[in-house]
């Protein structure tokens, strides 16, 4: 329960760690900005109350039940039990009837539209889940407004050497060395394109290089080209990952001057793939940047972008750890993500919409476990959010949680529609400790 406790100048409100503190001070109780603020105050308070009641939903089923059994697992053997799992499920049509009954959650304040694209609710799976895609259509039935496959690199890669991926769990976390293993770009485009009609959420493809120490300079340019052409014709949206830290050479391209470099390719690609398509397809292409970037490389990094005609951007990547951090592990380096991360990608992300000012799509990604921690996405800026980790930790009811959230507060603000939803939580007052 969230609980008051009055103060002699005002009153505090007491949650748990997942929206952290609520505070509010009222000197002149009488006063008409007062009225609005304590309003304000009581909102916050309701907000985090259906919140709370949400997240009670499944929780004994997945979180004390079956996450133990699958965490006495290998991480990686996990991963592929649960990617079998989900396709199982997807593949019989009584399990899928009462999946979409249980996890879906469709309402007309959770659509919203980008460059055409339309997203029936904010909620997306980030790119790591489903590298080759796989589970496209059973990802839908989870009640996902949109997913994210890849990286897709040129040629077909093994990644790192096992061990590859630790669990922290009592951090919450998870630490990815995975090394960005695909089966390359000509197989996942036939594949998904053969699935294409089976799945109406858009689909995001993300490219990076392949992990190929060798591909480097010219050569690293024109494999993210190749990339880029082949997965053309089934992404609705692109993304071009400059930033993964599980390779000797993923971050090469977060330099302002060497994305300069890339992206007048990438765009002379794209432009030439227009002219294939007589212009009747155009994805809008985003940029994802890492959650190590200082204010000044950011700031660089999104005004070179915008100025070659990038639409959107996804922060933030993993965070990367040095070998002193990961050898315990096992681990000769990698990439940190889960709950630890919700600062520093909140902060990003409030960064970058300032910078961005409306110009672009921002979608947020990076500690989401809780809906509070979706709140503060959307109140730092984000107009979509993109979830990994946090299925692992929380299970597949994660985004039903969020989305009712959602739900909730326009019934009860009398919202009509998202963009009315995000309006009105960056007006609200912090949602942060």
């Amino acid at each position: 329960m969230v609980t008051t406790s009055p103060l002699r100048e005002g009153f505090f409100l007491s949650c748990d760690e997942t929206i952290s503190t609520f505070f509010f001070t009222s000197r002149n109780q009488g006063t008409i900005e007062n009225k609005v603020q304590l309003s304000k105050a009581r909102t916050r308070v309701k907000i985090e109350q259906d919140r709370r009641s949400s997240e009670k939903q499944m929780k004994m089923s997945y979180e004390n039940v079956l996450r133990p059994v699958l965490f006495s697992l290998d991480p990686e053997f996990t991963h592929m039990l649960s990617m079998w799992g989900i396709k199982l499920a997807d593949a019989l049509k009584v399990p899928r009837f009462f999946a979409n009954r249980l996890f879906s959650l469709k309402h007309p304040c959770l659509h919203s539209t980008f460059g055409g694209i339309s997203f029936p609710n904010p909620v997306g799976v980030a790119a790591g889940f489903d590298k080759n895609g796989f589970l496209i259509p059973a990802i839908e039935m989870l009640g996902i407004g949109f997913t994210e496959i890849g990286s897709v690199t040129a040629l077909p890669s093994r990644g790192n050497p096992k061990p590859r991926l630790v669990r922290l769990t009592t951090s919450e976390s998870i630490i990815n060395r995975m090394g960005l293993n695909n089966n390359g770009a000509d197989w996942i485009v036939s594949h998904v394109a053969k699935k294409k009609k089976f799945f109406n959420i858009p689909l995001v493809v993300s490219i990076a290089k392949t992990n190929d120490q060798k591909i480097k300079g010219k050569k690293a340019i024109r494999d993210y080209c190749y990339s880029f052409r082949r997965v053309y014709s089934i992404a609705d949206m692109l993304t071009i990952n400059i930033s993964c830290p599980n390779t000797a050479d993923g971050k090469t391209f977060e330099t302002p001057r060497h994305l300069e470099s890339l992206l007048s390719a990438i765009i002379t690609t794209r432009d030439e793939l227009q002219h294939e398509y007589q212009h009747q397809k155009n994805p809008p292409i985003l940029v994802k940047i890492g959650a190590n970037v200082s204010p000044y490389v950011l700031k660089k990094l999104i005004e070179i972008s915008l100025d070659y005609g990038i639409r959107g951007f996804i922060l933030t990547n993993t965070y990367p750890l040095a070998a002193e951090k990961t050898l315990r592990f096992g681990l000769l380096s990698g990439g940190l993500s889960g709950k630890p991360l919700l600062k520093k990608s909140t902060r990003l992300v409030r960064q970058a919409a300032e910078i961005i000012d409306g110009k672009a799509l921002l979608i947020g990604v990076g500690g989401i476990m809780e809906p509070g921690d979706a709140l503060k996405m959307f109140q730092n800026g984000a107009h979509l959010i993109q979830i990994y980790t946090g299925l692992i930790y929380k299970g597949p009811m994660l985004p039903r949680k969020i989305n009712n959230v959602i739900v909730q507060t326009c019934q009860r603000e009398n919202l009509r529609t998202f963009q009315e939803f995000r309006d009105f939580i960056q007006n609200i007052g912090s949602l942060e400790g």
